[in-house]
């Protein structure tokens, strides 16, 4: 399902280290795994083709199906569950798509709290959204498809938790769609859809 990780498109081979050489290089750490699925690798892909990009998402058993073949592929063992990881979507006016994937509490800045993929119908207008560790807490972060990482909004506790669960993820949704619509101008309004 998750062909297109094999490679990131920017001209990086795969290469075989030997024995030697591999005992000689430390394993990377998790941390070191998911700044690489987080803020490389799938921003590569999604921006490559957002449409099939988020087909495989919803087909895929959502953020945990993405790190366990992610994780899979370089030999690692998921040290996740299922319950770890969130997939939430809303329906856009004219045929647009959000999807929202929670993730395991970030180990260190600036992993991952949350990712957010908005595209159109036609996945001609695409941006990927980050809530990202960080020393003071939180804060909601972009990409554009030129690799461009850009700082919106800090957020003193980006945890979602308690019984202003619900309220904290519609305003930061809405945040999300606000800043999709100013920084594409063109995208239509949303009608949002309940899961």
């Amino acid at each position: 399902m998750f062909g297109f990780f094999k490679r990131d498109g920017k001209g990086a081979k795969q290469t075989k280290v030997s024995k030697p050489e591999a005992a000689e290089q430390p394993a990377p750490s998790i941390g070191d795994i998911r700044y690489q699925i987080e803020h490389i690798t799938t921003r590569r892909q999604f921006f490559r083709n957002p449409q099939l990009f988020m087909r495989a998402i919803l087909n895929a058993n959502g953020a945990y199906g993405l790190y366990a073949a992610v994780l899979n592929r370089v030999g690692v063992q998921c040290p996740y569950s299922e319950a770890d990881f969130g997939l939430r979507t809303m329906q856009l006016g004219e045929g647009g798509l959000l999807v929202l994937l929670t993730l395991p509490e970030p180990e260190r800045m600036p992993l991952c709290y949350r990712m957010y993929f908005v595209c159109d119908a036609n996945g001609e207008r695409a941006a990927m959204y980050t809530v990202e560790k960080s020393m003071e807490g939180g804060f909601i972060c972009g990409w554009t498809n030129t690799e461009v990482h850009l700082n919106y909004q800090s957020l003193k506790d980006p945890r979602w938790n308690g019984p202003t669960a619900g309220i904290m993820m519609s305003t930061e949704a809405t945040i999300i769609l606000d800043l999709y619509h100013k920084q594409l101008p063109n995208a239509q309004g949303v009608d949002v859809k309940r899961d």
